[in-house]
């Protein structure tokens, strides 16, 4: 009976999540923090007609159910009916299907050189965005936020980069990622895809796919892909 009396019961088991993603939470917002992705503003200084978003955490399990399981929580805007998001541009390119056929098609013909398929998993992406968002956001903090940096009933966030939920995040992040293969990496751009890019020497190729890349390369375009992500400070899994 007692099990059931807490199973059943809304406001143990939401303690209880609270509780599971607490460190989850606290590490997403250092990041956002530490990378000045929104101000505290007071609700005086907001201009008159702004719209007042909200925002919520999403906390998720990932590897669920093996040894490598754990919190993740992402902060999302929830920039729902932003009638503004008609003026800009909100859908970022993505790799076409043929061209990521055409890396493994290429993999396979390099078989027995050098060069390996790798993949990149670029971790909180869209913050990570050289570009600052060129609209005015203002979003009502989430529990967890009001009560980690004491903010109280007359403040709200202004959110200053692109963060997930806003809906030209990805064409920031696209620029930024696709200028760094560019101008670091010395790629050229594919005249059919702008997902998909190479280099002849050293050898490498590359399909960006939001904040994955799948990529074929040999030892010194991989060592020079991964001194470069280094040296520009994306964050990224390993």
């Amino acid at each position: 009976m007692a099990m059931a009396e807490i199973t059943n019961s809304p406001t143990v088991a939401q303690e209880d999540i609270k509780h599971q993603f607490c460190s989850s939470c606290q590490k997403e917002l250092t990041g956002l923090l530490e990378k000045g992705v929104f101000q505290i503003v007071n609700l005086a200084d907001v201009p008159s007609g702004s719209r007042l978003f909200n925002s919520r955490f999403v906390d998720k399990i990932k590897n669920l159910g093996t040894d490598t399981a754990f919190e993740k929580s992402r902060l999302i805007m929830q920039a729902y009916n932003d009638d503004e998001k008609k003026l800009v541009l909100t859908q970022s390119p993505m790799i076409q299907c043929v061209s990521q056929c055409i890396i493994l098609c290429i993999a396979t013909m390099k078989i027995n050189t050098d060069a390996n398929i790798f993949l990149r998993d670029i971790s909180q992406a869209y913050i990570q965005s050289n570009t600052n968002l060129n609209r005015e956001f203002y979003v009502r903090p989430p529990q967890e936020l009001e009560e980690e940096l004491g903010i109280g009933k007359h403040n709200v966030l202004k959110v200053l980069k692109p963060l997930y939920g806003v809906p030209e995040a990805g064409n920031h992040w696209f620029k930024t990622y696709h200028t760094h293969h560019i101008e670091k990496l010395n790629m050229d751009q594919s005249t059919y895809d702008p997902c998909l890019m190479y280099s002849n020497t050293p050898f490498g190729i590359i399909g960006l796919q939001t904040y994955d890349t799948l990529f074929l390369a040999d030892k010194d375009f991989a060592s020079m892909e991964q001194d470069k992500l280094q040296e520009a400070k994306f964050m990224a899994k390993e």
